[in-house]
């Protein structure tokens, strides 16, 4: 598997994984995860907030998480986050609800007029549904690479297991699509600095405790057992 070509440990460096798009020349990506609920709309209005008051470069976030439809919107008439984001060179978009419902013909239409952009100068982020979260109604990420190429996979170190992040980059790897960079999400969890090494003694401390349940059930028989067949020692005989 290609090596990642940056990887940052938090929202709080979102700052350095942008600058790298900058370097990069990118100017449409899109931000990905395993599962819900990992931080993948935080990291795009972190990405935004930066090209935007960090650079003056305007931004076009798109929305494309179906199971939870115009949560970067909602974060735009969220009056704790409306100062932030309220910019004249932000532009927003969504895809209609029946959008899974249209034809071949009309998504690729959709798509084509809404992930391109007339201004060279503008970024587009794509906040994209989960890569293992698949359903008739969702528009999961492999749909959009005819319309981008470079991802970030956002990684919430609690719910993520190394073996389910690298399933998901070989999704994209074996489809031709590039994975620009990692954001390790440690808001939830121990600040470490090797994932793969938090998720290996996570999963064998998980084994531990199953090999341990196992043996407590064979003990607990194994003293039933004894117990029905010498009644003695029930009685302290």
């Amino acid at each position: 598997m290609k090596q990642n070509r940056i990887q940052v440990e938090n929202y709080h460096e979102s700052g350095i994984l942008a600058q790298k798009i900058l370097d990069s020349g990118i100017r449409k990506l899109a931000v990905v995860s395993c599962e819900d609920y990992a931080g993948k709309s935080t990291l795009c209005r972190m990405l935004a907030l930066y090209f935007m008051n960090q650079k003056r470069i305007p931004v076009k976030l798109c929305e494309f998480n179906m199971r939870h439809p115009k949560h970067i919107l909602n974060d735009l008439t969220n009056k704790s986050k409306k100062s932030d984001l309220q910019n004249p060179i932000l532009e927003t978009c969504t895809p209609p609800q029946n959008f899974m419902q249209l034809s071949s013909f009309e998504r690729q239409k959709w798509l084509q007029q809404n992930l391109d952009s007339e201004d060279p100068d503008q970024i587009i982020i794509i906040d994209t549904s989960p890569i293992h979260i698949y359903n008739q109604n969702n528009i999961h990420p492999i749909h959009l690479k005819e319309f981008v190429n470079d991802f970030i996979i956002v990684v919430n170190t609690h719910t993520t297991t190394h073996s389910d992040y690298l399933a998901a980059a070989k999704i994209f790897e074996s489809n031709g699509m590039t994975i620009l960079g990692t954001v390790l999400n440690y808001h939830l969890g121990p600040h470490v600095k090797d994932y793969a090494s938090l998720t290996h003694w996570r999963e064998i401390w998980q084994k531990i405790k199953i090999l341990t349940r196992k043996f407590n059930v064979k003990l607990k028989l194994a003293f039933r057992s004894l117990i029905k067949n010498n009644p003695g020692l029930e009685n302290g005989r």
